[in-house]
């Protein structure tokens, strides 16, 4: 537990030192919120900093960035908003780095309806599919990759099969209400476009120190009327 608490004090004591506050506003994607909020007490009673957590898709988040939320740390599911935000000058240069490695899952609460080789797809012995936003989330860009490399993904979209979360959270919630009257052990694979390449899908979560909005007011310029 120590070791996790010194990581995520890591993670965010450039932000920490950078704002110099008692608050430090943390953008974090729906992936990592879980784990982020069993670490907020404990990283708080060893800095003295109190975490104020935002969450959602990455793509949502990187819209609020730059929309100008006063955010002062980003974790994304991915590498590629952190870095557009770096390029766009929205992110601190050399603040990046990965924080995790992420694989995609498929899941069921269901035991033993989620085999190793991924053959309940074909089978389609299920009524829905929960895969995140393709257009905001990573991971529900990479389920949509996936399933259309299996011929499913239209498939299921004509069938209306699918249903789309927001977020990794939000895509979550259907299989919880398909099968929340089993209370089983869940189950779960490796999600693959074959068998011989059991979760292929790996993708590299970052972070990143934002660069906070200027807090000071436009100045407005005063127009002095013309002289008749």
């Amino acid at each position: 537990m120590r070791r996790l608490i010194a990581l995520l004090i890591c993670l965010l004591a450039p932000a920490v030192l950078r704002v110099q506050a008692a608050e430090l506003h943390v953008a974090v994607a729906a992936n990592f919120f879980g784990p982020l909020q069993k670490l907020a007490p404990m990283f708080e009673q060893a800095s003295g900093n109190q975490l104020l957590i935002s969450s959602g898709s990455s793509g949502q988040l990187y819209t609020q960035i730059k929309q100008g939320a006063p955010f002062d740390v980003f974790l994304s599911a991915d590498s590629e908003k952190p870095q557009l935000l770096e390029n766009e000058g929205l992110a601190i240069a050399g603040s990046r780095f990965t924080y995790a490695v992420g694989a995609l899952v498929l899941w069921s609460a269901k035991p033993g309806l989620v085999d190793n080789s991924g053959k309940v797809l074909q089978a389609q012995q299920y009524r829905f599919i929960g895969v995140a936003n393709p257009q905001t989330a990573p991971y529900g860009t990479a389920a949509q990759q996936v399933l259309t490399k299996l011929g499913l993904w239209d498939k299921l979209n004509r069938e209306r099969k699918i249903v789309i979360g927001e977020n990794i959270t939000q895509a979550w919630r259907p299989a919880m209400w398909i099968w929340r009257s089993w209370r089983c052990p869940k189950s779960s694979a490796p999600m693959a476009t074959s068998p011989a390449h059991p979760g292929w899908y790996r993708n590299r979560c970052t972070i990143a120190s934002i660069r906070r909005p200027s807090r000071s007011r436009a100045r407005i310029k005063r127009r002095r009327p013309k002289r008749s």
